[in-house]
């Protein structure tokens, strides 16, 4: 099952998530991934246990989420 968050922003502030999202994955032994969207870019989680500390990161960072 998947888990993920849509987030809006440029370049730079997508790289930075990808360490983030990284990281917070690393953290709990789990798989992520990224896919390009219409509305933006989904991060895909297995856990749900991710999508907390991951949306707080985006959040600290100013970037809007869906």
């Amino acid at each position: 099952m998947q888990h993920s968050i849509i987030v809006r922003g440029e370049s730079r502030v997508i790289d930075r998530l990808r360490a983030e999202a990284s990281r917070v994955a690393r953290a709990e032994k789990i798989v992520w991934w990224a896919e390009k969207e219409s509305a933006g870019t989904r991060f895909c989680f297995e856990s749900k246990k991710c999508l907390e500390p991951f949306r707080a990161a985006c959040e600290a960072m100013g970037v809007e989420t869906a």
